[in-house]
This record gives structure tokens, C-alpha cells and sequence, in this order.
């Protein structure tokens, strides 16, 4: 599998780019400070810090213990599984959705017919 294929995956399961890129890069070659992360990739650090946020907030990456300023990326496989489990909760979200505007427009069909 090519890293450019891997990638893409990522974004499919709703990474943006950036973020998977980023992942990509600290799952290969971490763990690393943000600092040297941001040298390395050659990104400005308030725009790497971004990126970060999002990753930690998707629990994808985390630091290496409470003292340590490093980063390191979850397994892969275990991120695949918790892309893939957010993907499955937003399509039934989706589906849910899906269903009260059907019925709401069904609702609104009958009263238009209804009334003329």
C-alpha cells in the first residue's frame, strides 16, 4: 500500500488532509516534540497547533505521558477502527435525519392535499 493511498484513506474516513499527513508522518517517525515536529515538516507551529488540537481531539495522537512534551499517533489499525466507527455513527445520523424529513415531508404532502 503506498503512503499516498494511505492517506487518502484517512481523508475518507474524515481526516483533512493536513491532519492525515500529519498523522502519517508522526505514526512513522515519532514520537516527537511539537517543536521538532514543526522544524522537521517545516509548517509554522500555529498551524501545526491546529493540527494537533484536531488529532488530539479525535484521540488519534497523544502525548507521550503527563511529563513528557512528545507526541505519538495511535496504532493505525486502531485509528481505522475509530475513523471507521465515527463514520458509522454520522451515516446513521444521517439515516435518522433521513427519516424525520421524509416524514415531515409526507406530512406536509397530506396537508397540501388536504386543503385543496
Amino acid at each position: 500500500m503506498s503512503l499516498e493511498r494511505v492517506i487518502k484513506a484517512l481523508i475518507n474516513l474524515g481526516l483533512p488532509r493536513e491532519d492525515a499527513e500529519i498523522y502519517v508522518y508522526l505514526t512513522k517517525n515519532g514520537p516527537l516534540s511539537e517543536i521538532i515536529l514543526a522544524k522537521k515538516l517545516k509548517i509554522k507551529k500555529s498551524q501545526l497547533a491546529r493540527t494537533l488540537k484536531n488529532l488530539k481531539d479525535k484521540e488519534i495522537i497523544r502525548t507521550v505521558d503527563r511529563t513528557s512534551a512528545e507526541l505519538c499517533a495511535i496504532p493505525f489499525e486502531e485509528t481505522l477502527n475509530l475513523l471507521l466507527e465515527v463514520s458509522k455513527q454520522q451515516n446513521l445520523a444521517l439515516q435518522e435525519a433521513k427519516e424525520d424529513l421524509l416524514s415531515s415531508w409526507r406530512s406536509i404532502i397530506k396537508k397540501n392535499s388536504n386543503n385543496s
